[in-house]
């Protein structure tokens, strides 16, 4: 297949040659020299594996090992089934758009991702509006 019946497809830019691969073809078929800095990448304090089973944790502890725990992280987050088992047994840990819908529905998850993301303070301030909401509905059912 030529470059050009790859373009048409939709490919937006690609590289043409092991040996050229500094050079970019883009969809108007001009050629640009790519250019700009390389930064090394930080390491993480927080390794993959350990972001895993911190969040495993967390939801075992929230919901228990009961088989309908999975279907309700699955309600909750919208992901598979099987993608939350992966979860469970820390294989991997949830990303993005997922890991936001688990906080809104866990505090477990919540303070774990607020500890692993350095925010100690944090913690305690979440905890404590919980304590208060937690306080405010037990004063509307004594009224």
């Amino acid at each position: 297949m030529t470059v050009m019946a790859l373009l048409k497809r939709g490919f937006e830019a690609l590289p043409l040659r092991p040996s050229i691969d500094r050079m970019l073809v883009l969809r108007c078929g001009m050629w640009l020299q790519k250019t700009g800095n390389v930064f090394p990448t930080k390491a993480s304090p927080v390794s993959a594996a350990l972001y895993a089973s911190a969040i495993s944790q967390a939801l075992r502890h929230e919901l228990g090992e009961t088989p309908n725990a999975v279907k309700i992280v699955a309600r909750w987050t919208g992901a598979s089934e099987r993608t939350v088992k992966n979860w469970f047994s820390a294989r991997c840990g949830p990303s993005g758009e997922h890991l936001i819908a688990l906080a809104q529905h866990s505090s477990d998850v919540l303070e774990v991702f607020l500890l692993l993301s350095g925010h100690e303070r944090r913690v305690s301030s979440a905890k404590l509006d919980l304590i208060k909401t937690r306080l405010s509905e037990i004063l509307k059912l004594l009224e």
